[in-house]
């Protein structure tokens, strides 16, 4: 159950982001000060259905392609919900380097089209979800275990797995896969590129304050490693993170019940 339990908080938190964008363009219209025309009116409601009908396809995409990921959905999760998250997810959709990212996530969006999940799955998808998750110290997938005492701050070490790097994902990559992830949903549907960047900060930002139920929250940090892999598909970390240094670290051993690491990209 636990696989489906994810799957369904994925797709609970893509409704927050979408709806919240569909919740915008009728306000938009709305608070028109010129009393539109019967035309406008009309033309208005079919815009903001052909949004929602928009929305309804990409969710169906998602949830198609969250069943690739299920062996991702139903390993290990991360332990020790921090008890100020949502207020950490809702300062981070509020802040100047989260709009920063809008920009270029909109920007990519109008010129590249979606990205996995919001599109068909490719072959190449297909490959990276099948090596997602495999705890084995002969062929560690993009998760493996890090032992505790391998989450330095500032060093970066040869791995005795499999002579790769990895990136040790901490509380603060959680929060910004989430954030991310909400941002790529509602650039999924090409429709939203009207909206400025500053309007689907204040909207997803509002929108998930809803969302600071404790069981809630609780189910998104569990799904925080398929957030966050969901948020960085196909997109250069660099591309994500502009501000912040990479830390990448070793992983010296498999180790069940220690911290999750994600194979630097």
């Amino acid at each position: 159950m636990r696989g489906v339990e994810v799957a369904k908080t994925v797709l609970e938190v893509a409704d927050v982001a979408w709806t919240a964008v569909e919740h915008t363009h009728h306000l938009r219209h709305r608070s028109h000060p010129v009393p539109a025309a019967a035309a406008d009116e009309c033309a208005s409601e079919q815009e903001l259905e052909s949004l929602r009908s928009e929305n309804r396809r990409l969710r169906n995409l998602l949830d198609q392609n969250l069943k690739l990921l299920q062996n991702l959905s139903e390993a290990p999760c991360f332990d020790n919900c921090p008890p100020d998250l949502n207020d950490r997810l809702v300062a981070t959709m509020r802040s100047d380097e989260y709009l920063s990212r809008l920009k270029f996530l909109q920007q990519e969006a109008a010129s590249g089209g979606n990205q996995f999940p919001f599109r068909e799955a490719t072959e190449l998808d297909h490959r990276s979800a099948d090596n997602l998750v495999n705890i084995d110290s002969q062929d560690p997938s993009w998760w493996v275990w890090v032992t505790d005492e391998m989450d330095p701050s500032d060093v970066e070490e040869w791995s005795g797995i499999d002579d790769e790097n990895y990136l040790v994902i901490g509380e603060e990559h959680v929060v910004d896969g989430v954030a991310n992830f909400m941002a790529r949903c509602a650039l999924s549907n090409p429709k939203t590129l009207n909206l400025s960047p500053e309007e689907l900060q204040k909207a997803l930002s509002k929108a998930l304050c809803g969302t600071s139920k404790l069981e809630k929250t609780l189910y998104i940090w569990e799904a925080g490693k398929l957030f966050y892999t969901l948020s960085t598909w196909g997109l250069a970390l660099a591309g994500l993170y502009q501000s912040r240094a990479i830390l990448r670290v070793a992983a010296k051993g498999v180790h069940s019940g220690s911290k999750l690491a994600l194979k630097a990209l």
